[in-house]
């Protein structure tokens, strides 16, 4: 199978039953711990997701965190939303709306898949993202810096729950 046509959603579903045969508890999780504090599996030269797994088992790890997400129509449509407020002429906005409605098909797809364990204080991780995700996540950040500032500005806002009034403290 030609990796652009990836299907997570079985490879997730063999992951989960891998897992469960190996007597590994498994934590179902939204996402997975901290990239910055993390070390991730080298997927490059080991990319059978079972070695993974049989470390975590065989370095005593008592608990597998587990986590995957789908391309939701949510997730596409705030990309359109972004495509919206960029100024971005009319060939680039056609590209940008192409790649996008290409992706519709793609909903409900999984997106990416993240097992982690910890150890020794350290949290280990495998990721596997679909390709066409890859490339829909950079997408959408380059808009994100194509965005007029005052947009940023608000989505930030948002996100953090911010009335727009700022704490100051001179301490």
């Amino acid at each position: 199978m030609p990796q652009t046509e990836l299907d997570l959603k079985r490879v997730r579903s063999e992951m989960i039953d891998y897992v469960h045969q190996s007597g590994l508890p498994v934590f179902y999780s939204t996402c997975t711990p901290d990239p910055e504090s993390a070390l991730f599996w080298d997927g490059a030269s080991y990319p059978d997701w079972r070695q993974f797994v049989d470390v975590a088992k065989e370095s005593g790890a008592r608990l597998l965190v587990f986590a995957s997400e789908e391309l939701t129509q949510a997730a596409l449509e705030d990309a359109f939303e972004k495509l919206e407020d960029c100024e971005l002429d009319g060939d680039e906005r056609r590209a940008y709306t192409r790649q996008f409605e290409a992706l519709r098909k793609r909903v409900g797809q999984t997106a990416w898949i993240r097992m982690a364990f910890e150890h020794g204080g350290q949290w280990l991780n495998y990721a596997l993202s679909a390709p066409w995700h890859e490339e829909f996540e950079s997408v959408v950040e380059d808009l994100e810096l194509l965005l007029p500032y005052e947009d940023l500005d608000e989505e930030e806002e948002e996100e953090e729950g911010g009335s727009g009034r700022g704490f100051f403290s001179r301490n």
